[in-house]
């Protein structure tokens, strides 16, 4: 048993760590609010906004769970405040995760070789490895959703392990706000499934309650709040206007089609039945073929290439091991069940389209059915003298993944270098050359957010606590920053004062003339990421462009003034 768990730590560090500073090359504006705010705590003991240790982080409105940030203090505090340290919590919980994936396989199937192979393809898959090399929440809510499970199996058996799952369930609250429908629904599935089993320990399960309410009073008042409910309350379809007026928009064909009972409509279109066949449609896409072996996520923080987050060759060996599993005895095989049967029920609450991040939890069971398959099937074809098939679906799996490596390392920071920013970090750099000489600096909408500069330029964080100030949230629950510092964030003008000394960092999109700019960077494929003009540069360019020459009506930006309201032209 030794020998493997060092082979599957290997692997994984190996597999984890590797280029993890550097690849991928897009860092997302999560992974420097994460980065940031556990830098923030370890400089000062306060987010960005200048709370004192909170549970709940408010970042750009939509509230972070406060696991992975306070995970984050100690590498941060050792590697500093970059790329490698606000990954590293990440990278490492993804390590434990294989090893854990291990032990609970091993629970629950009772065989070695079953554990040995879901551990290994659970290390390798491009599902978690994608998710585990970026700074990620979810992998502190599936370790400790697992260690849950884990130590309820072992529970079944001694009453005192119990009371440690309950704990680490309650735990798995504080680490990612995506699990806190999917914990409560798993937990009470395994206390109704077994309750013919735990209620021989009642001691053991008294002091699991009591356990359980300390660990939860503390984030009990998020858990109902603005903070517990605000992403959802954006996302979810429940909110969705648009879902109403299809409604009223079918209640009124029938109208205009000759039928007045309204009854009858009423009965069709209604609430209870568009929101059941909304809800019906979002779960089973979960399990889309083309989004799990394809297309994958369609952010591109979260996706690879040419792939989804399943390989092609991991098919065959899925599907058997669900026959397998199926087919299994032990009582215990209902957990993976229930598991995949949950994971997509809080995803499929939102009017988003699936989701490789908001489906994430579901990766263990899928790890565990694959590895069951390959070790079923390798002793069936075995006796059968057909060796030959596994041997080829081995080299065809070999193959496939070299190709996932290729598209990782090296496609994904060029055919999605504009989606995930890959310059963002360079341009802060180029700008902060020259920003000293200037009153004021002007960053395009196009550009990324405020929490960029405070996470590259090491902005200190006390001195932010008194600037931060966050827009109103926008239809999906995020808010925005307009200015901090001499920082502006917003829309490039139509129309410049150039009584002022301003640095103006724009698209080529955002300024439609032929400038030769103080510098610029460039994305791989060697077109021009991000320009850096100045008002004396553009002056020089275009001096019709003057404050002077704005016609009255018209604001900075050329848009039409009315009555003290903006129309766009």
């Amino acid at each position: 048993m030794r020998s493997k768990i060092i082979i599957l730590i290997i692997i994984s560090v190996i597999l984890r760590f590797y280029l993890l500073g550097i690849i991928p090359r897009g860092f997302s504006s999560d992974e420097a609010a994460l980065g940031y705010n556990a830098y923030s705590i370890l400089k000062t003991g306060r987010d960005e906004y200048g709370v004192s240790c909170p549970i709940s982080f408010k970042s750009f409105g939509e509230y972070k769970a406060p696991f992975y940030i306070y995970a984050s203090i100690l590498p941060i505090s050792i590697f500093g405040l970059n790329e490698f340290g606000a990954r590293f919590s990440s990278a490492i919980l993804g390590v434990l995760l294989v090893v854990l994936v291990y032990f609970f396989t091993r629970e629950i199937l009772s065989q070695d070789c079953i554990a040995f192979s879901s551990a290994l393809i659970f290390s390798l898959l491009p599902w978690h490895l994608q998710f585990s090399r970026i700074a990620y929440e979810g992998n502190g809510a599936l370790l400790f959703i697992c260690i849950g499970a884990w130590f309820f199996l072992k529970g079944l058996k001694k009453g005192r392990f119990l009371v440690l799952s309950v704990s680490f369930f309650i735990l798995s609250l504080y680490t990612h706000y995506g699990v806190r429908m999917f914990t409560p629904l798993f937990l009470i599935y395994l206390l109704i499934s077994y309750r013919r089993i735990i209620v021989r320990f009642k001691k053991e399960m008294f002091l699991s309650f009591f356990l359980g309410l300390v660990l939860l009073f503390p984030i009990l008042p998020h858990l109902f709040s603005e903070s517990g409910f605000s992403r959802a309350s954006y996302t979810s379809f429940l909110s969705d206007e648009g879902m109403i007026f299809a409604i009223n928009e079918k209640r009124a064909e029938h109208i205009w089609s000759g039928q007045n009972n309204s009854i009858i409509h009423r009965l069709i279109h209604n609430k209870i039945t568009e929101y059941s066949k909304k809800f019906i449609d979002n779960y089973f896409s979960h399990f889309d073929f083309s989004f799990l072996f394809k297309i994958g996520d369609k952010n591109p923080f979260f996706r690879t290439p040419n792939n989804g987050p399943l390989l092609y060759s991991l098919l065959p060996f899925l599907l058997f091991g669900f026959y397998r599993l199926l087919m299994e005895k032990r009582l215990e095989k209902k957990i993976i069940f229930a598991w995949i049967f949950l994971a997509p029920i809080p995803s499929s609450m939102t009017r988003l389209e699936p989701s490789a991040n908001r489906i994430f939890i579901i990766v263990i069971p899928i790890a565990i059915l694959i590895g069951l398959g390959i070790v079923s099937l390798w002793h069936k074809l075995l006796s059968r003298k057909s060796r030959y098939l596994l041997i080829m679906l081995g080299l065809f799996f070999v193959l496939e993944y070299f190709a996932y490596l290729d598209n990782y390392y090296t496609h994904l920071s060029v055919k999605y270098a504009r989606e995930t920013k890959i310059e963002v970090k360079n341009t802060i750099m180029m700008i902060n050359r020259f920003s000293s000489n200037y009153q004021q600096v002007w960053i395009t909408t196009g550009f990324g957010d405020y929490i960029y500069f405070l996470f590259y330029l090491k902005y200190p964080p006390g001195r932010y606590q008194k600037e931060a100030k966050l827009s109103l949230l926008d239809e999906y629950g995020f808010g925005h920053v307009e200015r901090f510092d001499k920082y502006f964030f917003g829309k490039i003008p139509k129309y410049f004062d150039f009584s002022k000394k301003i640095l103006y960092i724009a698209s080529p999109d955002d300024i439609g003339l032929k400038i030769n700019p103080l510098d610029k960077t460039f994305y791989p494929d060697g077109q021009d990421a991000f320009l850096l003009l100045d008002t004396e540069i553009i002056k020089q360019h275009y001096p019709l462009s003057s404050l002077e020459y704005k016609p009255i009506n018209k604001d900075i930006y050329g848009n039409m003034i009315v009555d003290g309201d903006k129309k766009i032209e």
